[in-house]
């Protein structure tokens, strides 16, 4: 019988054993973990659609992750791993743990980045541009822009660098090797999306440690 152990804004969890748990997909929806009133009927079917999908595209990169198998038309078993909120209890790669942070590229201006460029949090120099150019909502990034966010404190804060290595142990080389992973998957969906009418414009990623320290 499946153990539930937490429910999520639009996701809730279950455990079906030591080596297994289940998501399940809800029609509920959110904005920034907020719910709202009413829900929406199919969202839950087409995220799991999209996670089955884009982990069958990550598996074909020999990229490891969590995903095992789809249990439902709303559900996946996924490969647990621990919360360790004390973050000096963590050590890079011994513990079987979720990494507390979010990576997140972003590939054109749009969202919360138009707006901090607007207010002057961020330069346009910082993103690749020229100085002195103006930078307009949609407009693709000369490069890709790589930043972190906390993942467990009760609001997610962007996060220096510095910060980042000190809140997840992972060390410069993890950083880099993560960020690697990040961009690597988003070239190949920005690949895949070409024939199509969509475009990847940004997009967050987490990250955990296996039992056996992958």
């Amino acid at each position: 019988m499946k153990e539930p152990i937490s429910r999520g804004s639009v996701k809730d969890v279950y455990r079906i054993d030591t080596a297994r748990l289940e998501f399940a997909f809800s029609d509920r929806a959110s904005i920034f973990a907020v719910a709202m009133l009413d829900d929406v009927p199919g969202k839950g079917e087409a995220l799991c659609d999209m996670a089955c999908h884009w982990f069958k595209i990550v598996d074909g990169l020999g990229i490891d992750h969590h995903f095992i198998e789809r249990s439902g038309p709303q559900s996946i078993v996924v490969k647990p791993v621990t919360i360790i909120r004390d973050n000096e209890k963590i050590i890079d790669g011994r513990t079987n743990h979720l990494v507390p942070l979010e990576f997140i590229a972003r590939h054109y201006v749009a969202g919360m980045l138009f707006d901090r460029i607007k207010s002057g949090m961020i330069p346009p120099e910082h993103l690749g541009f020229g100085p002195g150019t103006p930078v307009s909502y949609g407009a693709k990034l000369p490069r890709p822009f790589f930043e972190m966010s906390t993942k467990l404190e009760p609001v997610d804060r962007f996060v220096t660098s510095d910060e980042a290595l000190e809140i997840s142990k992972l060390g410069r080389d993890g950083i880099q090797r993560i960020k690697d992973i990040c961009l690597k998957i988003d070239a190949t969906m920005e690949r895949l999306l070409e024939p199509t009418n969509l475009i990847h414009v940004d997009g967050k990623k987490e990250f955990g440690y296996d039992i056996d320290g992958t």
